[in-house]
């Protein structure tokens, strides 16, 4: 699926698509993963995902900052839908997927993917496409640490300041982690490894800062990467996110 695959889209588009049913009644952790290609204008053009278990009512799939999912939603606030979104371009196919075990028990389920641009630009990229749909099983793996945010830096910083390099880190198996590994990259280039040293109980999740950063003026891919020794889940390892660094204004001096 494209958005548009010979042209760029208009202002205000506003587009469904619509999966078919999943029957998931057999699955005990039902998964859904998708892969994603997108051309969009950051911040301004959008998509983001619901669900319907009835084919009447639809509610969001997940939100910003998701624990227990991958490469989700990189905005809280779309300016097209004031909702979180899947925004800006990957410059790749990514894969995106969700455990689905938080909607509770389910028999059935239909997904929709919506796309929204705003109302005053279109845009002369492509959009987003959309590739292998999938719900299967997820194992629970023995060792699964993951990332489900970047809390520091925010989404817009002031350029050629320093700031920290937070991570949201769970762990989603039932026993003790110890020592969580590290990285972010800034557009691709990869920071060393730093081995965490920490107690995290089983289930939980925490704020880890792992290093500094200071971004020239400009906008950047933001990326933090986090395993563990015999880490079995590989698909919850990696969040990105767009951080635009702005100057600080020069305040003029009055008397």
């Amino acid at each position: 699926m494209g958005t548009d695959l010979d042209s760029g889209y208009r202002a205000n588009s506003f587009s469904y698509l619509t999966s078919p049913k999943f029957y998931v009644s057999s699955l005990t952790n039902p998964y859904f993963s998708f892969y994603q290609f997108r051309y969009m204008a950051s911040g301004l053009d959008g998509m983001h995902i619901e669900y319907s278990t009835d084919d009447i009512a639809w509610s969001m799939l997940g939100a910003y900052n998701f624990p227990f999912a991958s490469n989700w939603y990189n905005t809280t606030s779309l300016f097209s839908t004031g909702l979180p979104a899947f925004t800006g371009s990957s410059t790749t196919w990514v894969q995106s997927s969700i455990d689905l075990s938080y909607l509770g028990t389910l028999d059935s389920i239909r997904f929709r993917f919506v796309f929204r641009s705003n109302i005053n630009f279109g845009s002369a990229q492509l959009g987003i496409f959309i590739d292998d749909i999938s719900v299967q099983e997820l194992p629970t793996p023995p060792i699964d640490a993951g990332i489900w945010g970047i809390t520091s830096p925010l989404q817009v910083v002031n350029s050629n300041v320093s700031y920290p390099i937070t991570f949201n880190i769970s762990n989603n198996s039932s026993v003790t982690l110890d020592t969580i590994y590290c990285h972010y990259s800034v557009n691709g280039v990869n920071s060393p490894t730093v081995a965490l040293g920490v107690m995290i109980q089983p289930f939980q999740s925490g704020s880890y800062t792992i290093g500094n950063y200071s971004f020239p003026t400009g906008t950047y891919n933001l990326c933090g990467y986090v395993t563990a020794t015999n880490d079995a889940n590989p698909n919850n390892e990696s969040f990105c996110m767009d951080v635009s660094a702005v100057p600080i204004e020069a305040i003029p001096y009055s008397k």
